[in-house]
């Protein structure tokens, strides 16, 4: 989805191949996109039949340059990824980290990226994938970055790791890159969280019992046209019998059906996150 108008412009490059050194002597291949690099990472030195590794896609972006989340807000598009296997290798579902709000204009509100991001991607490998051998991975990146304007951009990154039998071993120079990258994804709810939503024919209504006092926080939907993006989130810590919170949202006006459930990364101002799915019951909708 993008904003039409005169105020973004969206011109396009083509991704250049380079490779960068990592600590360790690892080379990892590297393209150029619009106002930054792309670099695609391994989280082991190699691959095993029938294990699993973790790669990663490296967003590195100039100050104040931003990409999106999966579901971008207002404006702009998320990466879009074309794999490149070969047989015996599958990947799952893109992993996003907590992603940030960014206002572009005073009703236009955006989810993204600033800086350095990874987006992590499970791989899988089948028991038949042929030992002593050399895997090739390709992914095509279609990205759009955004500051004033916004530019399109598409590059293409590959690696090659070594087929052995075993376990996989880390690589060592990307552990803490890894850990870093798993740390800022958002988490389950905690077990003992209950949480119910309700709407009416404009709001919805977020509420949660925690068992302990809850610090300001920031829901972004994992889904378009559920909230208006650009309106006040009103948030209020609950600390009497019930602790925990009401989170009051506006809902999207481009959608008129009442939503059937609420999805998204509820943020903590404390620095944790928690992914949500709750059923919303209806009270008084038309």
């Amino acid at each position: 989805m993008f904003v039409g108008g005169l105020r973004f412009r969206f011109l396009s490059a083509l991704g250049l191949g380079l490779f960068l050194l990592l600590p360790g002597g690892v080379r990892a291949d590297s393209a150029a996109i619009p106002h930054g690099t792309v670099t695609l990472l391994a989280e082991h030195r190699s691959l095993s039949p029938g294990q699993q590794t973790t790669l990663a896609l490296r967003f590195q972006l100039e100050e104040g340059w931003h990409i999106y989340w999966q579901n971008p807000g207002d404006s702009g598009q998320p990466p879009r990824v074309r794999w490149q296997l070969p047989p015996g290798l599958t990947v799952g579902e893109m992993q996003w980290p907590v992603p940030q709000r960014i206002q572009t204009a005073a009703n236009i509100v955006d989810y993204g990226y600033h800086g350095t991001v990874l987006l992590l991607v499970p791989l899988h490998a089948t028991s038949d994938l042929t030992v002593r051998s050399t895997a090739r991975m390709g992914a095509e990146v279609n990205v759009v970055v955004c500051r004033e304007v916004c530019l399109t951009g598409k590059a293409q990154v590959s690696l090659a790791l070594p087929v052995r039998a075993g376990s996989p071993e880390v690589n060592p120079s990307l552990r803490d890159v890894f850990e870093r990258a798993r740390r800022a994804m958002p988490q389950p709810v905690p077990a003992g969280w209950r949480l119910r939503a309700t709407q009416s024919r404009e709001t919805v209504v977020l509420h949660g019992e925690t068992g302990e006092p809850i610090p300001r926080g920031f829901f972004f939907p994992w889904e378009e046209l559920q909230i208006e993006n650009a309106s006040s989130q009103n948030w209020e810590s609950l600390s009497t019998r019930s602790p925990g919170f009401r989170l009051v949202l506006r809902k999207s006006s481009r959608s008129r059906a009442p939503l059937e459930r609420l999805r998204g990364v509820l943020a903590l101002e404390n620095g944790r996150a928690y992914l949500l799915e709750v059923l919303v019951a209806t009270e008084g909708v038309n």
